[in-house]
């Protein structure tokens, strides 16, 4: 497979998980992972497995901002995982005010059950500004500081 078609099937499960997590759709976001994947936010323990991330999504439901990544990158490619990373920001739709920003790094596999696709077998979400008023939402931290600023 060449690294283009790759990159574009990276990017076709970012955008997946995006739509999904947007759209409050919590099986729609768990099945961007693989059955036994892990969701790690910065600031909180790691989820593990589909049934936790969709009723972490379920939990978590209501005013939540879009969700834009840019540099989406390949950083390896074997045993049949890809490593990809990219930078993410959250905008608030009502003003379109970037509220946090940061890095996801992930490993990605195909998924038989999926016809293939590429799913999360781990998403790492690293937040590295988040506005006072999305931190105290209280759905993440800010990595490697106690106060978002």
């Amino acid at each position: 497979m060449t690294d283009g078609l790759l990159l574009s099937q990276v990017n076709q499960a970012y955008s997946d998980y995006t739509f999904a997590l947007d759209g409050n759709d919590p099986d729609g976001l768990a099945a961007c992972f693989a059955e036994d994947g892990v969701w790690a936010i910065s600031g909180r323990d790691p989820i593990e497995g589909r049934a936790a991330i969709a009723a972490f999504v379920e939990e978590t439901s209501g005013a939540r901002p879009r969700h834009l990544y840019a540099n989406l990158g390949l950083t390896s490619v074997a045993d049949d995982v890809v490593r990809s990373r990219a930078y993410f920001f959250l905008v608030a739709p009502s003003s379109g005010q970037i509220v946090a920003h940061g890095e996801y790094a992930d490993e990605l596999a195909e998924d038989p059950s999926a016809g293939g696709r590429l799913v999360f077998t781990r998403r790492d979400i690293r937040f590295l500004w988040m506005d006072p008023s999305y931190a105290s939402r209280g759905r993440a931290g800010v990595d490697g500081d106690d106060q978002a600023s």
